[in-house]
């Protein structure tokens, strides 16, 4: 019996998919459909629901939708996508051109563009004016639309400068009676898209947040979940209706005419456990590109924390297309940092490669000085300053993957060294006054350390050496 209701749940949006095509599902009888899933989905552990295996596992072969952003493909076999979202509004036009500037030069490669009235809506264009010409013309731009969409797109030549309209769920209601945001929102974009010849068609993502959650679908399945005989609690109500309301609201779509290929989906929440069972949950369950965050994550290292620890267990098992981290920039400090913490996170993962690694190690009472952190921080520094110059000389994008490790004793220093390309162990308390280094995992030479300068420039060397014979030289044998 658990089998059966397994299938039925893992089979039930790819079923409902086909009765929309042949159109056994249509607008009248679409909530009856929805209701079907909810009862089953409330007598699991979500939970235990998401990491049992014979579940979860059912639909692992089906490759997501391959989503075209503005020319940045999302989803299918393709990179995982980097994306950010600037913090000054159209009004600010002069400070939104600098920051989209600074944004996409610390590698955001789809930028967000919050637009909550026509006013603004007619500012993309001013903003499209100043980048046109240069290479950031080429990042594409989503508009992040919360409340009266329909009429903005309606009523300005927004879409014209955009690829991508985010929509909310919670915000656009789609399961209100007489609420026809939703529906003339994707009316018109299809209007729209169905005259495109010359650029890609604009895609959606349908994001949902728990912040903004529809109340009206909350309430539909807070009413069954009083109806068991066990109720659920309220966390397990949310996490179904966050879940659903993303898929439905693409299933919806897909039933007004819009195409798969043009739809991404989200649910994020501001908790490590909630963000894991949504976004689990909605990988199993459907095939659009999901797209990735934890919301609202909060400022510094506490929301650095709570990102990475949200989005790595995710993205371990292979879940996500692209992703986007949402911290708070203290005062004066560059939303640049949401760009690097993304990047960082699908570095660690080994999902993508964007520069170098120096391997140091903390220190203890057995390194004798402070010599080994400052060169792992001069290593560090080198090797940023020196890497797109590397990578344009010797055509070779591989060397963003360079291991370099920099340790301060024997105990860890040789083994550590070995697993890198270049390593060097620097001596500890009481050790000969001799840096070994490796290359390759081979002991490639000894360095005396008296002199910390000349060691220093003696393993910038190597490095250069090492970079040149083997990203250069390798491409021309």
């Amino acid at each position: 019996k658990m089998n059966e209701n397994y299938n039925f749940l893992a089979s039930w949006f790819y079923e409902t998919r086909k009765k929309i095509q042949n159109g056994t599902i249509n607008i009248d009888n679409f909530s009856q459909n929805i209701e079907e899933i909810l009862y089953k989905l409330l007598s699991y552990d979500l939970r235990a629901l998401v990491d049992d295996q014979n579940f979860s596992q059912i639909n692992q072969n089906k490759e997501k939708n391959r989503v075209n952003v503005g020319g940045v493909f999302i989803g299918g076999d393709e990179k995982f996508i980097v994306q950010s979202m600037a913090i000054n509004s159209l009004e600010k036009i002069d400070a939104l051109h600098k920051e989209f500037i600074e944004l996409a030069d610390a590698g955001s490669e789809i930028i967000r563009i919050a637009c909550i009235s026509e006013s603004d809506a007619s500012k993309m264009r001013l903003l499209k004016e100043r980048l046109h010409g240069t290479k950031y013309d080429a990042i594409p731009i989503a508009m992040c639309g919360q409340y009266n969409v329909a009429p903005i797109i309606k009523n300005t030549d927004i879409l014209d400068h955009i690829s991508k309209l985010r929509i909310n769920p919670g915000n656009i209601t789609l399961h209100a009676k007489n609420d026809d945001n939703f529906i003339e929102t994707i009316k018109y974009l299809l209007l729209y898209n169905s005259k495109l010849t010359n650029r890609p068609k604009i895609c959606v993502r349908i994001g949902v947040n728990w912040g903004s959650l529809d109340a009206k679908l909350k309430t539909i399945v807070m009413d069954m979940n009083n109806k068991l005989p066990e109720t659920r609690s309220s966390s397990h109500v949310e996490r179904i209706a966050l879940v659903l309301s993303a898929i439905s609201s693409g299933l919806y779509a897909e039933m007004l005419g819009l195409n798969k290929d043009l739809i991404i989906v989200s649910c994020k929440t501001s908790t490590v456990i909630d963000g894991y069972i949504t976004s689990k949950l909605m990988n199993i369950l459907c095939d659009y590109p999901i797209h990735l965050g934890i919301t609202e994550a909060g400022q510094g290292d506490d929301g650095v924390v709570l990102t990475a620890c949200g989005i790595a267990p995710l993205l371990l098992q292979g879940i996500g297309s692209t992703l986007r981290v949402s911290i708070t920039p203290k005062m004066n400090e560059s939303r640049t940092k949401e760009v690097y913490v993304c990047k960082q996170i699908l570095q660690s993962v080994g999902i993508r490669q964007f520069k170098p690694k120096t391997t140091s190690c903390p220190g203890c009472g057995r390194t004798d000085s402070s010599f080994f952190r400052e060169l792992a921080e001069k290593v560090d520094i080198f090797i940023k300053e020196n890497l797109e110059n590397w990578c344009a000389q010797y055509q070779n994008e591989d060397i963003r993957g360079l291991k370099v490790a920099v340790m301060g004793c024997l105990v860890n220093g040789p083994g550590e060294s070995k697993h890198s390309d270049i390593g060097i162990s620097l001596p500890g308390y009481r050790e000969s006054h001799s840096a070994v280094v490796y290359l390759d995992g081979e002991k490639h030479c000894v360095l005396k350390a008296e002199n910390e300068i000349n060691i220093t420039e003696e393993f910038f060397k190597i490095i250069e050496k090492y970079v040149k014979d083997r990203y250069f030289l390798a491409i021309k044998v």
